[in-house]
């Protein structure tokens, strides 16, 4: 049976029964596509593509921002991938201000309590990386 909050949703025309699993299924090919647009970034990187790196990496922070909990791995890393992007164009100042947030991001989920267990256990390892 409906709760009462899926009822008035279902009023207004905001829910449906299969709503919560399309946004679900919706959550995950934005993930999944935010995903590609990470590891893309990664190739360019290393191929030498700073520029197109960076505003990839910012592209794929925004939608992780979007559809992940603060402090989340995979926000960390892009914050990070966009510091050593930085650092790689020389822009020293920028790239350690970015290190010092990913930084702060990870710490503030772990105090929090907010990181999965994956992310426990990788914390050491990423603070090491920043």
């Amino acid at each position: 049976e409906a709760s009462p909050l899926q009822r008035a949703a279902s009023r207004l025309g905001l829910w449906s029964p299969g709503s919560l699993a399309r946004a679900a299924a919706n959550r995950d090919r934005a993930l999944r596509l935010t995903d590609a647009i990470f590891e893309d970034a990664i190739e360019r990187h290393r191929a030498g593509d700073a520029l197109q790196a960076l505003v990839q990496f910012e592209q794929a922070l925004e939608l992780y921002r979007r559809y992940l909990k603060p402090g989340d791995p995979m926000i960390v890393k892009a914050i990070n991938n966009i510091a050593a992007t930085h650092d790689r164009l020389g822009h020293t100042e920028v790239a350690a201000a970015g290190y010092d947030l990913a930084r702060r991001e990870l710490e503030a989920a772990t105090a929090r309590g907010s990181l999965n267990p994956f992310a426990r256990r990788q914390k050491d390892v990423m603070l090491r990386h920043l």
